[in-house]
């Protein structure tokens, strides 16, 4: 027991080099597990806790964690997109901001990972924005969604819709505004 860099190999393949204190992995080390993926930074009794970035081939996560899973702020970059925001339990959880590598962001808030209270998502591509409620990862609720003109700054040249929606899809009462370009 002390704070000198310890190194232990489980019967699994997993390797830990890090601290020990009173016969418990606690403090900081580095996890290199078979597969390729590795863990670096805080343990508390054995599991990720604290501050710390977690690597595999094709998922970073770098921020908070509690009894080995992410819990607390933190940014995640996984496939084509990188979620910033606070994690209950793994589960995305409040305001966050997601960024697709197609331009594509969302910002506001999240309920048991999916898209759900308030926020605006703007699709890069396609040249339009929509604000408002969300929920299960749709347009849900009262919302505004513009069509922008690319080829004008003209803010008047756009299309807009103002009412409600059903999963994505407009429905119920609202206006649509037609650009008179």
């Amino acid at each position: 027991d002390s704070n000198a860099p310890c190194t232990l190999l489980f019967p699994d393949g997993t390797q830990y080099i890090g601290t020990i204190k009173n016969g418990e992995i606690t403090g900081k080390g580095i996890y290199k597990f078979i597969n390729g993926s590795t863990y670096e930074g805080e343990v508390l009794n054995g599991l990720r806790h604290g501050k710390g970035v977690f690597k595999s081939e094709d998922v970073l996560y770098e921020g908070e964690w509690k009894n080995g899973l992410k819990d607390g702020k933190g940014r995640m970059k996984q496939d084509e997109m990188e979620l910033e925001g606070n994690w209950k339990e793994v589960i995305l959880e409040g305001k966050c901001t997601i960024k697709w590598k197609s331009g594509n962001i969302f910002e506001g808030e999240m309920q048991e990972n999916e898209m759900g209270g308030n926020g605006y998502m703007i699709w890069y591509n396609k040249s339009e924005k929509y604000t408002g409620q969300w929920k299960n990862n749709l347009q849900n609720g009262f919302g505004i969604h513009i069509w922008y003109d690319t080829k004008s700054n003209n803010k008047f040249f756009r299309d807009r819709y103002v009412g409600q929606w059903k999963d994505g899809k407009r429905n119920g009462y609202g206006i649509f505004f037609y650009s008179t370009s």
